[in-house]
């Protein structure tokens, strides 16, 4: 298996200077979406989803607010704090300081020996790519580009999903720290709704062309001023029509990409 390039910030995009990139968003846009949990979620709903378990009555379940979950935080406390954060009702090391303390507690109580392993095997039940996702890689590596994960999940999930879509690097958005087998900070390299900044970054240091592939609102940003823009249509809350991408569904997306690419992918 090829190695997998984690790229932050300028200088380490420097080595995509004169290439051309696209970007891929990983929830929602090469996995079907956001998992779903009952109205009042448990611990166990979480094992649940990742048997194939569905729902009727159903609470959004992403990467961080799974992952909390577990740890026995529902998704609207752990947004709650998110709120508190982002609006300076807490700092930000208060926040973190949670967020560990739950999950070192989620540790002692689960099987794994370490937070790394706890760490692998979320992200392994976590990640459920759609099949059809690699033919997005495969149509742009046919054209000589190289292909980045730009996701707000972990640093970890990300190189999980650069490894399973042959892609080439990953740009890191949240990176477990670990300590002795432990988790001990969640660094934070980029905001979700900031990962437009790495087009900007990407364009100074010399890189080509920028493609991008997402799905939700915090790509819209992103999509508007990447080169060239796909989005797939699942999110209701969006106009895709305003925005200056080539949406549709999933497979309408995979042959838009194809057609803009020269048809012969």
């Amino acid at each position: 298996m090829t190695e997998i390039d984690v790229l932050s910030g300028k200088d380490d995009f420097e080595k995509l200077e004169n290439e051309k990139v696209v970007l891929l968003d990983v929830e929602g846009t090469v996995t079907p979406g956001e998992r779903h949990v009952p109205k009042n979620p448990r611990p166990e709903h979480v094992y649940q989803v990742f048997e194939g378990e569905t729902f009727e009555v159903k609470t959004d379940l992403g990467y961080w607010s799974g992952l909390h979950l577990l740890a026995g935080e529902r998704p609207s406390e752990y947004f709650q704090r998110v709120d508190k954060w982002w609006n300076g009702q807490i700092t930000r090391e208060e926040f973190e300081e949670k967020n560990v303390n739950q999950l070192n507690q989620l540790l002692d109580r689960s099987d794994h020996e370490t937070a790394q392993d706890l760490v692998e095997w979320y992200n392994q039940s976590f990640l459920n790519l759609r099949e059809k996702s690699p033919e997005i890689v495969k149509a742009f590596h046919s054209e000589e580009f190289s292909v980045g994960v730009l996701s707000h999940t972990s640093e970890s999930l990300s190189i999980t999903a650069a490894e399973q879509l042959d892609a080439d690097f990953v740009v890191p958005s949240w990176t477990f720290e670990f300590e002795e087998g432990r988790f001990e900070f969640i660094e934070k390299e980029i905001y979700a709704d900031d990962k437009s900044e790495v087009v900007d970054e990407m364009k100074e240091a010399g890189v080509e062309e920028i493609y991008f592939v997402g799905n939700g609102e915090n790509d819209i940003d992103i999509c508007e001023r990447a080169d060239q823009a796909f989005m797939i249509e699942n999110k209701e809350q969006i106009n895709y029509e305003q925005l200056d991408a080539d949406s549709g569904e999933f497979e309408e997306v995979i042959k838009k990409v194809r057609d803009c690419l020269g048809g012969n992918n």
